[in-house]
Order: structure tokens, then sequence, then C-alpha cells
């Protein structure tokens, strides 16, 4: 089985203006240990979505 961040990864740069995958992105980064790319991703998220309240959980 590929590596959930390896997975998420591949998924945004398939459709990068999916805020869905860039929220399951964040959370895959968040449970990887990696807080600041999680924290990019679900700024990316924002961007394209504002106020979502997935990417904004993510968020803090």
């Amino acid at each position: 089985m590929q590596d959930p961040r390896a997975q998420a990864r591949l998924q945004v740069s398939k459709s990068p203006g999916d805020a869905i995958a860039w929220v399951i992105l964040a959370e895959a980064e968040l449970d990887g240990g990696d807080a600041l790319a999680g924290e990019r991703a679900a700024r990316r998220a924002l961007l394209l979505r504002p106020g979502h309240p997935e990417a904004l959980a993510r968020l803090g």
C-alpha cells in the first residue's frame, strides 16, 4: 500500500484546483507529522474555497 501522503500529493498534482484534494493532503501531512506542510495544504484549500470548514479545522 502506498503512503497516504504520496497518494494525496499525486491527487493534488492531478487536480490542483480541487479544494477537497488539498484538505486530504493537509490531513495526510498532519497525520505524518509535518505540521508546516499540513498548514500549507490547508491554506491552499482555503484559497480555492474560502471558509471551507474542514480546511479551517486543519488550521487549529
